[in-house]
């Protein structure tokens, strides 16, 4: 994992998807300022769409059913 501005907040979140879900999370080195959100081949949240960070408790909320 390259050192980006975004690692410690993409550790966290893995961690706590981890906890909740007992899922694996891959965590890939993207272009400049991307950060994305995918669930196989579903774009959850883009970074560049919003131009802001999820916070933590909307990440698992993107998971979770409605």
């Amino acid at each position: 994992l390259p050192r980006l501005n975004y690692q410690p907040r993409a550790l966290r979140v893995s961690g706590q998807l981890k906890d909740k879900y007992g899922v694996e999370v891959e965590i890939k080195g993207g272009r400049t300022g991307s950060f994305e959100i995918t669930q196989g081949d579903k774009l959850l949240f883009s970074k560049n769409a919003q131009h802001r960070f999820p916070e933590d408790h909307e990440v698992l909320s993107l998971l979770d059913p409605a």
